[in-house]
């Protein structure tokens, strides 16, 4: 298993040599979240900018998910806006994990790789916050068009089922 990328760290072994009281620093972050996510995920096979493409349709799509994941695995008895609020917070908490964990992390090597002027100022805690502000709008857009389409082919399964 793959934990760092041995050019990474010849690259912060001067800043932690120098300081050594910054044991919890952003680029000791940087550092770890790089090395274990991107690294592990890519094992040489394809470019970062080709991995993030794929973690960008992912974000598209993991609203899609846990909302109709919601709305057709919660109990039968709860009403359709019940299931759906459950599925945009669940959603919503996802996309802000998903953000920390898989999107910063492979936006900076992706950057990296591409020759973009220091990519960690792109993809840092701002990415975060839009998440936590905005991130719930995607799964209430997803919720809306499931309404429509339950409405329009099954109307009978948005009422409460006793």
């Amino acid at each position: 298993m793959v934990i760092c990328n041995i050019d990474l760290l010849s690259r912060y072994q001067f800043d932690l040599a120098t300081d050594p009281y910054d044991c919890v620093s952003a680029d000791l972050i940087f550092f770890w979240s790089y090395g274990v996510f991107a690294t592990n995920v890519n094992h040489g096979q394809m470019s970062y900018s080709l991995l993030f493409q794929i973690v960008e349709v992912t974000t598209v799509l993991l609203p899609i998910v846990f909302v109709v994941m919601a709305v057709y695995f919660l109990p039968s008895g709860w009403r359709f806006a019940t299931k759906a609020l459950h599925g945009m917070v669940i959603s919503w908490l996802a996309l802000i994990l998903f953000n920390f964990y898989i999107y910063n992390p492979v936006g900076i090597a992706a950057g990296h790789e591409v020759g973009m002027h220091f990519p960690e100022a792109r993809y840092d805690n701002n990415t975060i916050a839009t998440a936590l502000l905005f991130g719930w709008f995607p799964p209430l857009f997803w919720s809306l068009v499931l309404y429509i389409l339950l409405r329009l082919v099954k109307p009978s399964y948005l009422r409460k089922q006793k």
